[in-house]
């Protein structure tokens, strides 16, 4: 029989279930893999705004800003070898702009020569 619209229907309380789906945590001991690629792309929307930026009356103040976000933020190869094909990707682009690019990559290869980040090898690598 239909209720009358003015009682209000009587229900059980909800049980939660042991499998019941909840949402992801943070947690930075299970996540570490997107917290590398959130990181990775964080740093190469940083070197791209900087590639943008680039102009002959800035390029000091960005050429030094550029240095020091990938050696404080670039652990391993892979990550410089995406950077190293920004620029590439760039300086073929934008041709008028080569030289200035090229002189990037010196100015980057002096101060890059750690043995964790081979910016020159690996520059050489992608550029054959």
């Amino acid at each position: 029989t239909p209720r009358p619209l003015s009682q209000p229907a009587i229900s059980a309380p909800l049980v939660v279930s042991p499998t019941a789906w909840r949402a992801p945590t943070r947690s930075t001991a299970s996540n570490t893999n997107t917290t590398d690629a959130s990181n990775s792309q964080r740093v190469l929307k940083s070197v791209q705004g900087l590639l943008n930026k680039l102009t002959v009356e800035k390029f000091d103040m960005l050429s030094d800003e550029l240095c020091d976000l990938l050696t404080r933020d670039i652990k391993d190869t892979t990550l410089l070898k995406d950077v190293i094909g920004l620029i590439l990707a760039k300086t073929f682009a934008e041709p008028e702009f080569a030289s200035l690019y090229s002189e990037l990559c010196a100015v980057l290869s002096t101060r890059l020569t750690s043995t964790v980040l081979p910016f020159r090898r690996l520059l050489v690598e992608q550029c054959q």
